[in-house]
């Protein structure tokens, strides 16, 4: 658990539990000819704050902290916009600033209308490809949209808020988490508006009476609070990256038939089996738990030269050949024990099954046998005595089941396939 220095009392939170929910950093309401300066708004404030959301945001992804973007637009035929959102403050009898309404033709394309360029985000603020952006036709981010499930699906009890307009979409979504029961803390040097008074008095309405609708935090207590996590995750991120090998870019059946094609002789057999040998041991730094029997090194490398004594002639090689592979743990391979995760009926069978035996015939090379849940009935991996394999992308989530360590043994890149079962 974190704790950071908030009102109305300190802010604690779990990060496996806590999502950063960015809203509207877009164009139409940050940039020049958008929408929020068509409405005669001075775009000072919103501006500055960019610079300290991306603060915020690095160091939420560097803490791997779930990030989910909201984005405020319509569908083309503005069938999902209220009619009085569409026309109130135009039909203003005193109104001299909305003289264009959502729909209208801007100078980045139609405002606040999907898919135009003044609906995307800021190029500062791009979401990555793993992070969630939610499409809402209100102001509030859980009208009419996918984002209680989402959150829901990844377990997420609190909610870091930062974006704009602290005095509309901000204060309005946060209002509404409150209400579905997330403790919410707006970061007041992450979010801005249009009007500086405004932005104060909503704020302070967060927090006032103790907490009524959640906290407020400065930014540096919460980068300060993370940063101890942002550094762990880079260094698990390094120990990954370490994994990638430039003679071996990607552990695939191609990539192996592409490094054997040119024939260079048993040199690029061995020097696999030594790479990959080193890749496995960083790996156990990781997540100790992918393996249930490891093959010795000297053991691989003898069926390298083997290999290479066989088939001399490398434009000939079977498919398969010196290609590394792993086996499910339920699954026979002659003369190594078969447990299924369950040591009281673990057997030594005398013969390998029918499939190891063909791929060993094309070459294949076997490197061990993979965790897995126990008697091979589960779908999370969670059921095995030696141990619940991790989730390449996150140590804090886990890879299913029941074949987990074959998953895990491709998805780090120690094998390029694994043998598995799938009972459903």
């Amino acid at each position: 658990m974190l704790t950071v220095d908030a009102k109305p009392f300190p802010y604690i939170f779990s990060p496996a539990h806590t999502a950063l929910l960015v809203i509207d950093m877009q164009r139409d309401f940050l940039l020049p000819n958008g929408f929020g300066e068509i409405e005669d708004s001075s775009l000072d404030a919103v501006q500055a704050s960019i610079s300290s959301v991306k603060k915020l945001l690095d160091t939420c992804r560097q803490a791997r902290l779930a990030i989910f973007h909201t984005r405020e637009g319509h569908k083309p035929d503005l069938s999902d916009c209220p009619s009085n959102k569409l026309i109130r403050q135009n039909a203003s009898p005193e109104n001299k600033q909305h003289l264009k309404v959502i729909g209208d033709i801007g100078e980045m394309g139609r405002l606040l209308i999907r898919g135009e360029k003044g609906h995307d985000f800021v190029d500062e603020l791009q979401p990555l490809p793993d992070e969630v952006v939610i499409d809402k036709p209100g102001r509030g981010a859980f009208w009419n949209t996918p984002l209680m499930d989402k959150l829901k699906a990844k377990a997420i009890t609190h909610l870091l808020i930062c974006g704009v307009t602290t005095e509309c979409c901000f204060a309005t979504t946060l209002r509404e988490a409150n209400d579905r029961g997330f403790e919410c803390c707006g970061v007041e040097d992450a979010t801005a508006g249009y009007n500086d008074s405004f932005k104060r008095s909503t704020l302070d309405m967060i927090h006032w009476s103790e907490g009524l609708f959640g906290f407020v935090a400065s930014l540096q207590p919460i980068v300060d609070a993370l940063g101890p996590l942002a550094s762990h995750g880079m260094a698990f991120r390094d120990r990954n990256s370490s994994q990638t090998i430039p003679a071996i870019p990607r552990l695939s059946i191609s990539t192996f038939r592409r490094l054997y094609r040119d024939g260079t002789g048993a040199g690029k057999l061995t020097s696999m089996v030594l790479v990959l040998y080193k890749m496995i041991e960083d790996y156990r730094e990781v997540d100790p738990t992918i393996w249930l029997h490891l093959e010795p090194r000297a053991a691989v490398m003898e069926r390298a030269m083997e290999l290479h004594a066989k088939w001399p002639d490398k434009t000939k090689t079977p498919p398969l050949f010196g290609v590394p592979f792993s086996v499910k743990d339920s699954i026979d391979v002659a003369g190594i024990p078969t447990t299924t995760a369950c040591p009281p009926l673990t057997r030594v069978p005398s013969k390998s099954s029918s499939l190891v035996e063909r791929l060993l015939q094309q070459g294949a090379v076997f490197i061990g046998k993979t965790n897995l849940d126990q008697l091979a009935t589960g779908l999370t991996g969670c059921r095995s005595p030696y141990g619940i394999p991790r989730s390449v992308y996150d140590n804090d989530y886990i890879c299913g089941g029941s074949s987990s360590g074959s998953c895990l043994s491709v998805g780090a890149g120690l094998v390029a396939f694994s043998i598995a079962t799938d009972s459903m």
